[in-house]
């Protein structure tokens, strides 16, 4: 991506998302080029872009349209334009060329996209620019899924809090998801904020948000469970730095013995009470997990969560919780404890159906009841 604040996202969300940007050169060709720029949107104006923009005048959300947006031109050099499709962009080039305006053209989208689009609108490319990446405290920037959608606005007009508000507007259903992608809209006055994908990525993030309060990702039979404790050995072998302490707990303290895992609940209340940054979800996932090199042992998640599952390490002074064995996940494997389970009362959360349903259930009850039993905290 360029000139767009390091956009993120995935190659499949981020295709058929361009701006193009027009930009007289200071001390060069500034002069006069306001009537030049009025141009360019004239002929944007025959190619449905989806948004355009001037930092000076505003977008054409705020303005009320493209001749709006061109009769508030007036010093500024740089005007943007939107587009959400291919066809849409090639042929805006295609004009673009052959009306040789004589100001630079910059496009923004997947490189091998942008460049196919070139070729077919007759145009060589000369410049190439790409980001390599973000530095600095990466801990205070929002979760990838808010990512997506603020850093479609190359000035961070669009803040963090302000998505995560029209998401939970659209989920309390005063909102609609139309008006969530204009609200968004509206504060990246250049006009490089698309539209289009803005209201895709926030149907994901809606979603996720609609999602059960309460995922049990480990299935548990417990009618095949012997009480081996094969699952903690595993647990505590493939977490050496937890130092011996198990993030899945056996209890057979209500009758059965059951293996009681972190729920990684969609609406984590330990994501929320921790104040450093340390917990975390993983966007690909969807696994709530600590960092591990954040936590100042202030036991703010440990009184959190509802089901005790936040273990505490009084030595260190410092909490663990289950995170699904993420790397062996990344990797196509089972989770430690599941893949050590001899019996087979464990299964991944592949297992789908009202078999999955009527283990949630149990694992549920089971932690439930397993709140004011001893050493579960």
């Amino acid at each position: 991506m360029t000139h767009t604040n390091h956009r993120q996202g995935t190659r499949e969300n981020l295709a058929n998302t361009f701006a193009v940007l027009m930009i007289a050169a200071k001390g060069i060709n500034k002069d006069g080029a306001v009537e030049k720029l009025r141009e360019y949107l004239r002929i944007a104006a025959r190619h449905n872009p989806v948004n355009a923009g001037n930092i000076q005048a505003g977008n054409i959300r705020t303005l009320g349209g493209l001749e709006q947006l061109s009769d508030a031109l007036k010093g500024g050099h740089i005007v943007q334009v939107a587009f959400n499709s291919e066809d849409n962009l090639i042929g805006f080039l295609s004009d673009l060329n052959r009306a040789d305006l004589g100001l630079s053209v910059v496009v923004t989208g997947l490189f091998d996209q942008v460049r196919e689009c070139c070729e077919r609108a007759g145009l060589h490319r000369h410049t190439v620019e790409y980001s390599l990446g973000v530095f600095g405290r990466t801990d205070l920037l929002a979760e990838p899924g808010i990512m997506e959608v603020t850093t479609m606005c190359g000035h961070g007009q669009v803040s963090f809090n302000l998505v995560q508000r029209v998401v939970k507007d659209v989920v309390r259903g005063v909102m609609t998801l139309d008006e969530a992608t204009e609200t968004l809209t509206r504060p990246c006055v250049c006009g490089v904020f698309e539209p289009t994908r803005a209201r895709r990525l926030l149907e994901k993030l809606v979603a996720a948000e609609l999602k059960p309060a309460l995922r049990s990702y480990i299935a548990m039979d417990p009618s095949k469970c012997d009480r081996c404790y094969a699952c903690e050995v595993a647990c505590v072998e493939a977490h050496p730095g937890n130092y011996g302490q198990a993030m899945c707990i056996v209890d057979a303290s209500m009758g059965p013995a059951v293996s009681l895992h972190c729920l990684h609940c969609a609406d984590a209340p330990c994501i929320k009470a921790c104040t450093t940054g340390n917990i975390v979800r993983d966007a690909e996932k969807d696994v709530v997990y600590m960092r591990g090199d954040r936590c100042i042992g202030c036991k703010l998640c440990v009184s959190a969560c509802p089901f005790g599952m936040i273990i505490w390490d009084q030595k260190r002074g410092q909490a663990h919780k289950c995170d699904l064995c993420l790397e062996r996940l990344k990797e196509g494997e089972a989770p430690a404890c599941v893949a050590g389970c001899p019996t087979g009362a464990l299964s991944s959360p592949a297992e789908a159906g009202e078999q999955l349903k009527k283990h949630r259930l149990i694992a549920l009850q089971a932690t439930l009841a397993s709140i004011q039993t001893p050493g579960i905290g």
